[in-house]
């Protein structure tokens, strides 16, 4: 799997790891009213990070990479994304090409 494959995989990952995320986020803004810091649910190592990076270190490409990949699936053309998605070109190659 090249890296521009992995990196379309893990924007899907980021959109879940978002929705994990704002769930944390429900539980620990519910828990709040008459909590304390000792009381809040505790993050785990694992859980904490953006949900970017935490996808980016799933499929194995840097965050960097993934960001650069979430705007060339936003903003590129069609044939721009299928090359990203075959493999046909990298990351950083159709980022360049890219007038953003």
């Amino acid at each position: 799997m090249t890296v521009g494959q992995k990196s379309v995989l893990g924007l899907k990952l980021e959109e879940i790891e978002a929705e994990k995320a704002k769930e944390r986020q429900k539980i620990r803004k519910g828990s709040q009213f008459g909590t304390s810091v000792e009381t809040l649910p505790q993050l785990s190592q694992e859980e904490k990070g953006t949900a970017r990076d935490k996808a980016a270190k799933t499929v194995g490409v840097s965050g960097a990479t993934l960001g650069k990949a979430k705007k060339i699936q936003k903003e590129g053309t069609p044939e721009q994304k299928e090359k990203l998605v075959n493999g046909k070109a990298s990351v950083d190659q159709v980022y360049r090409w890219q007038p953003f």
